[in-house]
């Protein structure tokens, strides 16, 4: 049936189906695009922990180990492969596999392992394969005693979110094994992750989609849908009238897809329901499933039926709209809804009491359509249907139950943003107000090699500077308040009090954060606005009338600018990124004035004062 599709890599059963569908697309004029600085940088430096991890292995395991030469030769990497498993190692670096024809595989795993039985795969990721857990374990080998048998339990750590994705790559290497005649008698895989250790994932085990399925299984029903999709695809470029096999749906993978112009046209075009801020692809999917796939779909939805279904906040006890109607539905209109329903469940009768419905009759307010969504697991339904009446109106609301928009206010205020790297914090930039006239930027910034010593004698200027600011203000008889955007600025801060050694101390740092001086904007934002998309700085500024004159801004690619900032071989450039550096992180401390200025000159109508 799929004979005359192309082989697939590991790939893409981790990868979005609709990637699948648009790398075979012929009508295409786009091409995909390319990766950002960022992203390559991280690609490089992948590239590099690999090279570096298989010049460990190769100097610990020795005559263990064969390293099969890179190529794009199929079948010369294909027969070196062979010949390494079949002469005698036990470790096989570079493979590539087999074809596996019949079901349309193919795969290169970074290590092969031979154990009792055949041979196991291995992977290498640069980045951390488990997060802590109280209540977890997991089982980890070194590079020189790589064998399972050789694991010991690490307590108190569980698989982190990229973990899933690793294990799908494992079981694609897994089938390819199998279909060979080389797989072990267990179906077992391996991640050496960014702690240089070999975390060991069992294929078999369900414990993935809340420990109902296992990787084996569920990359067997992710791959086969992607065949799927890719042979429904290359139908639809012969007959472009052959409906497609998935739409495009708004993931956390699409910032960094190179198919994300193309989806995000056509998400735009058709006001996909996915785009709503805080719905997750599977909750977006079940309301396209029950005929809500727009936003404006969404935002037509009855807020008060909604409200019936779910109450005041996310979490609270559900009612079902359609057993109330159900229940009700033969009853004399006039009838009491307390003889008719029963006094036994009290939410369902405060919260129709709270919509002034008493009886049968004055259930005629309620919404067929939404109440159909009783049950249906896509969040809190009141407060999606308020992101998409913003959404759809491009306007921004107070939030139900905010009187009025409220931003604590100073006589001096600072604004605070820090910007960090993989080895801690290198600068905290401010920006100071003085009875609202501009005093300026004042960054606090070390371009020297970071480590823990810097990054500690850098906090404490900037801490002392900021501390010294506020004693002055308030011996002067004036207010103080300085403001962040998110609590990253407090997790940094609490980090690097706990671990210098040097003051500010922790308590120190935790009185001041504890203080109603320091306010996190976004905790303002969130509380009180309804702005239809998301709540980043990024996101919110340019609503507030704000504009990064950076041309492509964003954490992601300040990284790549702080590498060049201090590592550069040419003076030159290493200044032309400082600078670059410098401006983005006023931006961002600007940014996050002008939305204080917004909020506080803005009368915002109320969301529940609005209606489709």
């Amino acid at each position: 049936m799929f004979d005359h599709l192309p082989l697939l890599d590991a790939y893409v059963a981790k990868r979005c189906p609709v990637a699948a569908q648009l790398t075979f697309d012929s009508s295409l004029e786009v091409l995909p695009v390319p990766p950002t600085e960022a992203e390559q940088a991280r690609m490089d430096a992948g590239a590099e922990f690999e090279r570096t991890i298989f010049e460990t292995i190769v100097s610990l395991q020795g005559e263990a180990v064969s390293v099969v030469e890179r190529t794009r030769s199929r079948d010369r990497a294909q027969a070196a492969t062979a010949r390494a498993m079949a002469t005698g190692s036990s470790i096989v670096l570079g493979g590539w596999l087999p074809d596996d024809v019949d079901s349309r595989r193919t795969g290169r795993p970074d290590l092969l392992l031979q154990v009792d039985g055949g041979w196991i795969p291995i992977d290498v990721k640069h980045h951390g394969v488990v997060t802590p857990s109280d209540r977890s374990s997991e089982r980890r080998s070194d590079l020189k005693d790589l064998w399972p048998e050789k694991a010991l339990v690490m307590p108190g750590v569980e698989l982190s979110g990229h973990a899933l994705s690793d294990a799908l790559q494992l079981a694609h290497y897994w089938r390819l094994l199998e279909a060979c005649g080389h797989a072990a008698d267990t179906p077992l895989g391996g991640i050496i992750g960014s702690d240089g250790g070999v975390w060991w994932i069992d294929l078999a085990e369900p414990r993935w989609r809340r420990q109902s399925i296992s990787a084996l299984d569920l990359y067997d029903s992710e791959f086969r849908l992607r065949l799927d999709v890719i042979a429904r695809q290359i139908e639809r470029n012969v007959d472009p009238a052959v409906s497609p096999l998935v739409i495009p749906l708004r993931k956390a993978e699409c910032p960094s897809c190179g198919w994300r112009q193309v989806c995000g046209h056509q998400l735009a075009e058709i006001d996909s329901v996915s785009l709503v801020p805080h719905l997750t692809w599977p909750k977006a999917l079940r309301l396209i499933r029950h005929g809500v796939a727009s936003r404006a779909d969404l935002a037509r939805l009855d807020w008060d039926t909604a409200w019936l279904m779910h109450g005041d906040a996310p979490g609270e006890m559900q009612v079902d709209a359609t057993e109330v109607l159900g229940a009700t539905e033969s009853a004399d209109p006039s009838a009491e809804l307390t003889e008719v329903l029963g006094r036994r469940k009290k939410a369902r009768l405060t919260r129709l009491a709270k919509l002034r419905m008493t009886t049968v009759g004055d259930l005629d307010r309620l919404d067929l359509h939404t109440a159909a969504l009783s049950g249906v697991k896509v969040g809190y339904l009141p407060g999606l249907i308020d992101q998409a009446r913003a959404a759809v109106t491009t306007r921004v609301f107070r939030s139900r139950g905010v009187g009025s928009v409220e931003v604590p206010r100073a006589d001096v205020e600072v604004d605070v943003d820090m910007e960090s790297c993989e080895s801690g914090v290198y600068l905290w930039g401010t920006w100071t107000s003085s009875g609202g006239r501009v005093v300026g930027y004042e960054p606090f910034v070390d371009w020297a090699p970071l480590n823990g010593d810097v990054e500690a004698e850098l906090f404490a200027r900037f801490w002392d500077w900021l501390l010294q600011l506020r004693q002055t203000t308030i011996g002067q008889g004036g207010t103080f308040a300085a403001y962040c955007y998110s609590s990253a600025e407090n997790t940094q801060m609490r980090r690097i009090a706990a671990g210098s050694g040097i003051e500010p101390s922790l308590d120190q740092v935790e009185s001041f954060i504890a203080r109603s001086e320091w306010v996190d904007l976004l905790a303002v934002v969130r509380g009180q606005l309804v702005t239809g998309t998301g709540l980043g700085l990024k996101q919110v500024a340019p609503i507030a009338g704000f504009h990064w004159r950076d041309e492509d801004p964003g954490g992601d690619q300040s990284t790549v600018w702080y590498e060049r900032a201090v590592a550069h071989p040419d003076p030159v450039v290493r200044e032309e990124n400082r600078v670059r550096l410098l401006a983005y992180n006023e931006d961002d401390v600007r940014a996050t004035a002008t939305i204080r200025g917004w909020l506080a000159q803005n009368q915002f109508e109320a969301i529940g004062d609005w209606a489709p």
